[in-house]
């Protein structure tokens, strides 16, 4: 009897497992993405469409992983800055391909892709050179904050009234010491590490508390917590 009752054991653990993962492959992006964490390590998802004349699944895999191990041998250390996750096929019969890679930072993930992504404080990015010419709005009543935010000695920017010219006076956004920013002009959605307080115009909030940069022209910042 024991010996049974190990087997469902085992039995049941297999198909807990099985559901884990098949939650996870379901629940990985339909569209580009790119998801941060805390740490500033990033894990993006490139959709694309994938013809099988001129491809197989193997040989693009192949092909992704080659890229990646070149760009890993000029780094100095023998250090794994880029790694490819897993390439597969969309389940949607739409004939598009998801490549999932994996950085190490933000400047990897730059360097890599040859697409501005930036990931740190608001001291940091004001340090780097990184202005903030966007008009920020609040994700929390939608009040807007013209441009000079990011000039930490300037105490941040002006609050203005949406649809007004007319900035208020006397008003300031308040940055906390700390505070994180993403600046980027990738089109994903994008998964923040922290909770997001403001971001650019031409961006917006899905339904998940993603940022959607797809719409936005030019640079898009997103301030956090």
């Amino acid at each position: 009897m024991k010996r049974y009752a190990w087997l469902a054991a085992v039995v049941m653990i297999c198909l807990c497992f099985a559901c884990l993962v098949f939650w996870r492959d379901t629940d990985a992006p339909m569209a580009p993405a790119v998801s941060v964490d805390r740490k500033g390590q990033i894990s993006a998802w490139f959709v694309e469409g994938f013809d099988e004349d001129y491809y197989s699944l193997r040989e693009l895999t192949e092909m992704a992983e080659r890229e990646a191990a070149e760009y890993n041998a000029r780094i100095p250390g023998k250090k794994v800055a880029v790694k490819v996750e897993k390439v597969e096929m969309l389940p949607d019969d739409s004939g598009r391909i998801r490549v999932n890679y994996r950085y190490d930072s933000w400047e990897s993930y730059t360097d890599f892709n040859g697409q501005g992504f930036f990931y740190g404080t608001v001291e940091e990015a004001a340090a780097a050179g990184y202005s903030a010419d966007a008009v920020l709005e609040s994700v929390a009543d939608g009040r807007l904050w013209a441009e000079g935010w990011l000039s930490l000695s300037a105490g941040g920017g002006t609050a203005a009234r949406p649809g007004d010219d007319m900035l208020w006076e006397g008003e300031r956004l308040s940055l906390p010491a700390g505070s994180r920013v993403i600046i980027t002009d990738v089109k994903a959605d994008i998964y923040c590490p922290g909770e997001v307080t403001h971001i650019s115009g031409d961006a917006s909030v899905n339904e998940d508390g993603s940022i959607d940069t797809s719409k936005a022209e030019g640079t898009v910042c997103i301030l956090m917590k």
